[in-house]
């Protein structure tokens, strides 16, 4: 078994260490075992605030750590990370130990986010596949949705045999995947100067010129990105509407599990096909999906489920791997995973901002208009970024 997992080649190799690193069997029932540890729903909501802050502030930082070390040292450092924080969540008996676990968890998360991508594009150039890479970027986003969805429907039945087995069945994934890390090879790079000696003000300084620069790297990164960003507010909107509505927590798994699903199949079959379809094409469509699906949000019926669940998980699972495919031809390697990393911080940041938003424009307006004021807000912000990729293409 050993000795077939060596002769993968390095992007199947990849794809199998996102696969394991999201096999995550607490996702279904984190709340519960917060709860089982004796922090109340308040403490639990805080706890993963807390972690997404933490992937936020670590994200950039571990893209530049990434950039400066060798891709593999920085996802063994993530990997041994997520077995750490998962050994610390298991044993902690205090808000103080669920928070120390919560933050190294994000770390390692941190330490994936950008790499994997920068990873992916140099193994397939390594290879001479480069003009593959919009598939296998699509297969690594894939290769998240999918465990995601299979952990899901197992975690739950874990947690009726003991609260404890889903975070143990995720250690044991992780060492897998501690493993399997260790199998990577250290792939050649090429060689560049720094734009400054001191790291902190190198790494400013790429984050200024990814924000000012020419060229469509900029527009890159603050167009696409607002779609996305509306696409994961839709995934929290669906399920609160579901519980809401009273849905069962069976109905409920099966709708974000058809999210998942739908979106790893647009993943795995579409994305490659779209990398085919000239830009203006892709923009417009995929821009034009997001006001649809807005407007299905607004009902009470199934088709906000379609809305939200199917458009919204197809949307963001185009988007992404055709994003990163983008960013990747328009940065050297010495940045790529730093710039990637900044593009997920955006997304991150954005999502916060309008999920922090959200509970008083409800009380004020509404969930109906909330949706809608989003959707209005976010096609609004990404049409001048989207015009100048318009007119670059």
């Amino acid at each position: 078994m050993i000795l077939r997992l060596r002769r993968l080649s390095p992007p199947w190799k990849i794809l199998l260490c996102m696969g394991l690193t999201d096999l995550i069997f607490t996702v279904p029932v984190v709340i519960a075992y917060f709860q089982f540890k004796g922090v109340d729903l308040a403490g639990a909501l805080a706890l993963q605030g807390l972690m997404r802050l933490a992937v936020m502030l670590f994200e950039v930082p571990t893209g530049y750590l990434a950039d400066r070390w060798q891709r593999r040292h920085t996802l063994l450092l993530g990997a041994v990370l997520w077995v750490l924080g998962m050994m610390v969540l298991w044993q902690a008996t205090s808000f103080y130990g669920l928070a120390l676990a919560q933050i190294t968890i994000a770390l390692a998360i941190a330490c994936y986010s950008g790499t994997l991508q920068a990873f992916m594009h140099e193994a397939l150039r390594a290879e001479g596949r480069l003009a593959e890479e919009a598939k296998w970027q699509g297969r690594l986003y894939a290769a998240s949705l999918i465990p995601c969805m299979l952990a899901a429907l197992v975690g739950g039945w874990l947690y009726t045999l003991s609260p404890h087995a889903p975070v143990i069945a995720t250690i044991v994934s992780g060492l897998l995947g501690v493993a399997l890390t260790f199998m990577l090879p250290n792939l050649p790079r090429e060689a560049a100067e720094r734009r400054h000696r001191n790291p902190f003000y190198d790494l400013w300084l790429i984050a200024r010129a990814s924000m000012r620069g020419s060229g469509s790297l900029c527009w890159l990164l603050f167009g696409p990105t607002l779609l996305i960003s509306l696409t994961e507010v839709f995934y929290w909107v669906l399920q609160g509407k579901l519980v809401a509505l009273g849905t069962s927590s069976v109905l409920l798994g099966i709708a974000i599990a058809l999210y998942n699903g739908v979106a790893a199949v647009g993943a795995l079959y579409l994305a490659e096909r779209l990398k085919l379809w000239p830009r203006r094409r892709f923009l417009l469509v995929i821009a034009s999906l997001l006001l649809p699906a807005g407007l299905m949000m607004l009902s009470n019926s199934l088709w906000f489920i379609i809305g939200g669940g199917l458009i919204g998980g197809l949307i963001n699972a185009l988007t992404w791997p055709w994003l990163i495919t983008a960013i990747n031809q328009d940065v050297p390697d010495h940045e790529r995973a730093t710039t990637l990393s900044l593009g997920s911080f955006y997304i991150s940041l954005q999502t916060a901002t309008m999920l922090f938003l959200a509970p008083l424009s409800i009380t004020l307006m509404g969930l109906n208009a909330t949706i809608l004021g989003f959707t209005a807000l976010i096609l609004g912000l990404a049409a001048y970024p989207l015009w100048r990729l318009w007119r670059a293409s």
